[in-house]
């Protein structure tokens, strides 16, 4: 298991799986804690994050704040996994 910093620096680097103790890598998204969808990477590897998870706890906060600083594009809404 990697750390949540180079977790996510594989992920925007391309990386399709990886897992750290809260989030994982599925194919194209960023996942933490199972179900919350904190970044997206798009067909033209751009990466949005979904940046309407800051402020749901100080560890989603302090993930989602990780990823902001490879991102192309945000949303402030929150996606999670059906």
């Amino acid at each position: 298991m990697q750390s949540n910093r180079n977790l996510v620096r594989s992920f925007a680097c391309g990386a399709n799986s990886g897992k750290s103790a809260n989030m994982e890598i599925r194919n194209n998204l960023l996942i933490g804690y199972g179900h919350a969808i904190y970044a997206k990477r798009t067909k033209n590897h751009t990466i949005k994050v979904y940046s309407g998870w800051i402020g749901r706890s100080r560890s989603t906060t302090d993930h989602v704040r990780l990823i902001l600083r490879y991102a192309q594009t945000t949303s402030q809404t929150r996606k999670e996994l059906p």
